[in-house]
């Protein structure tokens, strides 16, 4: 039943849409759970349909911190460019969100903790904008990328080779080439990976 629900809702795009509602006070019975929010915009990042942009941008201000992080995500999945200024905009000072990097395994810790802080899930937002914005093709977020190769974290210098492969601008070559010679000849399978696609993507 909950697969035919499904496949039904993501042929209703205007329901969809719908479920985004947030509720506007205790007494609104109109707005819909963060769950349900997050159900729907899982489905409409699967969709694709770019209807569902402007309803998607405003949840960003969402007062549910799940939900700003599904609809940064969703942002990226669905590839409009009118997404790239508020992604920007999250994340922010690009020195400032270098300095502040944890490290990537305990970013993805903060994902799976609902006790998180307020600090953490700034950073966690911050990188799964940067994460949409190299979907989204924004040459702006190159230089965070091309610093992250040289993070202490090896999770976070694969993470962003594989970022810079999405992003597909082949002056991060050399620069990728560059990082697969540093890293020890056991891990550089990722980093080459990336390198590889990026070269594919530049012929």
């Amino acid at each position: 039943m909950a697969q035919v629900l499904r496949a039904r809702l993501e042929r209703d795009v205007p329901t969809l849409i719908d479920l985004l509602r947030v509720p506007r006070g205790l007494r609104d019975d109109g707005g819909n759970r963060p769950d349900v929010r997050c159900f729907a915009l899982r489905t409409l990042r699967k969709v694709g349909d770019e209807r569902a942009v402007e309803p998607i941008l405003a949840l960003l201000k969402d007062p549910e911190e799940s939900v700003q992080l599904s609809a940064t995500i969703a942002l990226g999945r669905i590839g409009d460019p009118r997404a790239i200024p508020p992604l920007l905009e999250i994340l922010g000072d690009s020195e400032d969100f270098l300095r502040r990097q944890p490290g990537f395994i305990g970013w993805q810790a903060f994902l799976r903790r609902p006790s998180a802080t307020i600090q953490e899930h700034e950073i966690t937002l911050r990188g799964r904008a940067l994460d949409s914005l190299a979907s989204l093709g924004a040459r702006a977020v190159l230089p965070t990328l091309l610093a992250l190769l040289e993070h202490r974290d090896r999770y976070v210098r694969e993470w962003a080779a594989r970022l810079l492969a999405r992003l597909g601008d082949p002056t991060a070559l050399p620069h990728l080439r560059a990082a697969e010679h540093r890293a020890p000849f056991g891990r550089r399978r990722k980093l080459r990976n990336a390198r590889r696609q990026l070269e594919r993507a530049a012929v």
